[in-house]
């Protein structure tokens, strides 16, 4: 199902879970007692570790850094196309533009502080991938590998790791405001 988050965001509709308990209690129901199914079709898809899912699902997704806004769902309805491949993801293209096909854009002018995370086992963006970006960005303030077994989907579920991510964009967005009041 591919959501359309200009229509949800016309109803006023930004979170899934925190407001509407009818959902939390079917996720809940439907994920809890069929976990053994949640992580085959993970395994499946993301080819994750069956271990760094030692509590229900539903656990995660409710309490997950990624949180359960309409972006979080949107991004990942994005990556597994209409087709069922997997394809990019970029809201401003279907937000603005009204399309579905990514925009490209010129990394090099980006001027705001940067802070770059990657999962050493991520088969979405790979060392390769990372390689290419670092170069392109002016101001990296941290770059962070997680090792693995990090998944790309890691990013929405591992609590783990998540202190480790938090704590950095934490530095990062203080830093950065203090840089910024400085300047005025």
């Amino acid at each position: 199902m591919l959501l359309n988050q200009e229509m949800l965001r016309k109803i006023n509709v930004y979170e899934f879970l925190g407001s509407n308990q009818p959902f939390i209690k079917l996720f809940h129901g439907s994920c809890v007692s069929d976990l053994f199914i949640c992580r085959a079709v993970l395994q499946l898809l993301f080819r994750f570790d069956k271990g760094s899912l030692p509590h229900p699902l539903s656990d995660y997704v409710t309490s997950s850094f990624g949180g359960t806004s309409v972006k979080v769902f949107e991004h990942i309805s994005r990556i597994i196309a209409r087709d069922g491949t997997f394809g990019p993801y970029d809201s401003t293209s279907v937000l603005y533009k009204r399309h579905h096909s990514s925009v490209e854009y010129n990394l090099e002018n980006i001027e705001v502080p940067i802070g770059l995370v990657s999962g050493a086992d991520d088969i979405f963006v790979d060392e390769k991938a990372m390689d290419k970006l670092r170069p392109k960005l002016k101001k990296i303030m941290f770059d962070i590998v997680v090792p693995g077994p990090f998944k790309h989907l890691g990013y929405f579920y591992e609590v783990k790791n998540n202190y480790q991510m938090v704590t950095e964009i934490l530095h990062l967005l203080k830093d950065f405001s203090y840089r910024s009041n400085s300047l005025i």
